[in-house]
């Protein structure tokens, strides 16, 4: 997870409490290695399993070809470079979390933005309009249903 990821989570934490960085499940798994005969468990950027949510932060190389975390010239277990790789596994995870109940919310992020302090507000209204539900006091416990949500033409 890079550092433009680590800090919308931050932000997002911030308003919807503390969730689980990297959290991996059984039911979304990667390609089987020839070599370990093992498909990895994929991690997605943060879990809030009280809420059966799920938020991954689309930084540049999950939107488009980035040689250095592409790697074009070596294939991987799937037999595609990684950014391909990263395509088909993103769809792969979000298909899976939605099958399993998560709503899913994708938030396009530029790596090189620069922080501003109206990124918190206009988190707060990204995950408004996907309709999640942000508690004002302790007494209001409400959770969200499952589905998936597209925030700024996330296409997925």
């Amino acid at each position: 997870m890079g550092k433009a990821a680590k800090y919308v989570l931050d932000l997002i934490e911030q308003i919807l409490g503390p969730a689980e960085r990297e959290k991996r499940f059984d039911w979304a798994r990667g390609d089987l290695s020839p070599r370990t005969k093992r498909a990895e468990r994929l991690p997605f950027d943060a879990a809030w399993e009280g809420r059966k949510l799920i938020i991954e932060i689309d930084e540049d190389q999950h939107r488009a070809a980035t040689p250095i975390f592409d790697k074009p010239d070596r294939l991987t277990v799937s037999g595609v470079h990684r950014g391909k790789q990263r395509q088909l596994y993103d769809e792969r995870k979000r298909a899976a979390a939605r099958a399993n109940g998560y709503t899913v919310l994708s938030i396009p992020w530029a790596r090189k933005r620069k922080p501003s302090p109206q990124d918190a507000v206009e988190l707060r209204r990204q995950l408004l309009a996907a309709g999640i539900v942000i508690e004002t006091d302790d007494s209001a416990h409400t959770s969200i249903s499952g589905g998936s949500r597209s925030v700024k033409g996330d296409t997925r």
